[in-house]
């Protein structure tokens, strides 16, 4: 049976502390694994559940025939773009955004 998605929570001393959410999506290349959420609570950041909630989706993704895992991050997002630096994602686009 082929998962079209994966939800992870990260955990630290049995508590909950984050969470990810990932989606397959075909595309004209293949199948991309596309993070819809990644969140770990302030408190908890920089001992490691990033890392591993990142580390799940990424096994997810090459179990599920995923060429690719694509994230957003927003502008001036420096610690997750760290985060995801160190997990050996690159940037590769960036969108630009104005209100009307």
């Amino acid at each position: 049976m082929d998962l079209d998605g994966i939800v992870g929570a990260g955990l630290l001393d049995d508590v909950v502390v984050g969470v990810v959410m990932a989606k397959a999506r075909a595309t004209a290349l293949g199948r991309v694994a596309v993070v819809e959420e990644l969140y770990v609570e302030p408190g908890a950041r920089e001992v490691g559940v990033g890392e591993a909630l990142l580390r799940l989706v990424v096994d997810w993704a090459g179990a599920h025939r995923c060429t690719e895992i694509d994230i957003d991050v927003l502008p001036g997002d420096r610690r997750t773009k760290n985060l995801l630096e160190r997990s050996g994602f690159r940037a590769r686009s960036l969108t630009m955004h104005r209100p009307v």
